[in-house]
C-alpha cells in the first residue's frame, strides 16, 4: 500500500513539474481576448 501511495505521490510532483516548465516556455492557456473572441477565430482566421 505504501509503495503505491509513493508511486502517485512522485506522478504528481512530476506531472506538476512538466506543467510548469510548459506554462513557463509555451504557456497553457491562451489570452483572454482571444478566449472571449472565440478560439476557432482566434486559431484558425474561421468562424465557427
Amino acid at each position: 500500500m505504501l509503495d503505491a501511495l509513493g508511486t502517485w505521490l512522485f506522478s504528481a510532483v512530476v506531472i506538476f513539474m512538466v506543467l510548469e516548465l510548459v506554462d513557463t516556455v509555451a504557456g497553457l492557456r491562451v489570452s483572454q481576448p482571444d478566449e472571449i473572441g472565440g478560439l476557432t477565430l482566434a486559431q484558425y482566421g474561421k468562424e465557427g
